[in-house]
């Protein structure tokens, strides 16, 4: 079944697409079982780290290329807004966030349209929360244990 599947992948996004969310998803619960002491938001940067991780290393493989360092702060940054939206909207946020990552040329088209309208609509309930001063609100009663710098960093540009 795993190969059918691969091989029916390499025509068919929606197929690569849903794994990779799938997979996300799946990352993210066991996770939060395994470690119940960290916030939604020390979770979703683990997710992406490794993600990246994994990137960066594939690249190097396959290119010779060493590509730039990923910093926890860089990490914790890009998933701050994320870690403000509830489970399992976060994690679909960082799946669609990867997918568009991976393949930034074509994320508009229309073999990715769906996914892109998904993550137009969960960005839009972000700013609204922005817009409504209530992103801080949020992302701390969704994570108690974590400061807000790396909101307020990424919160100052805006």
């Amino acid at each position: 079944m795993g190969l059918i599947r691969f091989f029916k992948g390499l025509t068919d996004f929606n197929i690569v697409a849903e794994d990779v969310l799938a997979l996300q998803k799946s990352l993210y619960c066991k996770h939060e079982s395994n470690h119940p002491e960290l916030d939604p938001h020390q979770i979703l940067y683990q997710l992406w780290r490794t993600r990246f991780t994994q990137i960066r290393s594939a690249v190097k493989l396959l290119t010779g290329i060493q590509t730039h360092k990923i910093t926890d702060d860089f990490g914790m940054l890009q998933t701050s807004l994320l870690a403000s939206l509830p489970y399992p909207k976060n994690v679909r946020c960082l799946g669609l966030y990867i997918l568009r990552i991976e393949d930034p040329r074509d994320f508009n088209s229309i073999k990715y349209l769906k996914y892109s309208i998904e993550l137009k609509k969960i960005v839009n309930e972000i700013n609204e929360l922005i817009e409504n001063n209530k992103i801080f609100q949020y992302y701390q009663e969704l994570n108690p244990n974590s400061s807000t710098e790396f909101l307020e960093l990424v919160l100052a540009d805006h």
